[in-house]
């Protein structure tokens, strides 16, 4: 229950407060070389999903601890990881960001999918 509130309460915050970062984006998006450094940070972002499913998936770590709980965060905050990067792909005008942005949302996208299908095949398994 309470883990469930503090979820609602998350994505409205994030919700709330994409309007304004849109608009700042939008602002930044003029600049090219501001711009492009911005889709290098995001695209660095965006890298460690994966890793982050790979070492959950190949790593024997203890159930409770602070490196599962942040790999599991990481994993969780996905889909609002994605939705911020897809809407800095749309502000994106200049080449250079755009590709880098496209491999971004790419990276973020398929690694979303394959952890809910590793999730999946996980849960099947153990019914």
């Amino acid at each position: 229950m309470w883990a469930f509130g503090d979820a609602m309460l998350f994505a409205m915050l994030f919700f709330m407060l994409m309007a304004p970062t849109f608009f700042a984006l939008r602002l930044l998006a003029r600049s090219e070389r501001t711009y492009t450094a911005i889709a290098k940070v995001t695209l660095a972002i965006t890298t460690t999903a994966p890793v982050c499913l790979a070492v959950l998936w190949l790593a024997k770590l203890p159930s409770e601890g602070f490196v599962t709980d942040t790999l599991l965060w990481r994993m969780m905050l996905a889909p609002f990881v994605l939705i911020a990067v897809f809407a800095s792909r749309i502000a994106a005008r200049f080449q250079p960001a755009k590709r880098l942005l496209t491999w971004a949302v790419l990276t973020e996208t398929f690694t979303f999918v394959l952890a809910v299908v590793m999730f999946l095949n996980h849960s099947n398994g153990h019914a």
